[in-house]
């Protein structure tokens, strides 16, 4: 069984997933705590999963995939956890001033 979150963000996928790190960064030295940062999201993309994936023009699609076991916390806990840190990212990247605009 995998635990699927994926969410829609306002911009293109190289810049996407070039922001991951910084965000992940961020995260940790804020006052929340990301569900990710405690399974090792730094290395997430490396270790295949969270995905940029290309959706409409100047759109990247984000998607984390989780198997079994990861981490010990409770399927539905973990989903919600991975859709808020999803909500947080989408935010992060698209209000920070980051993108640039047309």
């Amino acid at each position: 069984m995998a635990t699927i979150q994926q969410i829609e963000v306002a911009a293109e996928p190289v810049f996407v997933r070039s922001t991951w790190g910084r965000f992940i960064q961020w995260a940790r030295t804020g006052p929340g705590r990301l569900a990710c940062s405690e399974l090792a999201c730094v290395d997430a993309v490396r270790a295949g999963l969270v995905e940029f994936v290309p959706a409409r023009p100047g759109r990247t699609t984000v998607i984390f995939r989780l198997d079994a076991g990861s981490g010990g916390v409770p399927w539905e806990e973990l989903g919600r956890q991975l859709a808020h840190d999803l909500v947080a990212f989408k935010d992060y990247v698209e209000r920070s001033g980051l993108v640039e605009r047309d």
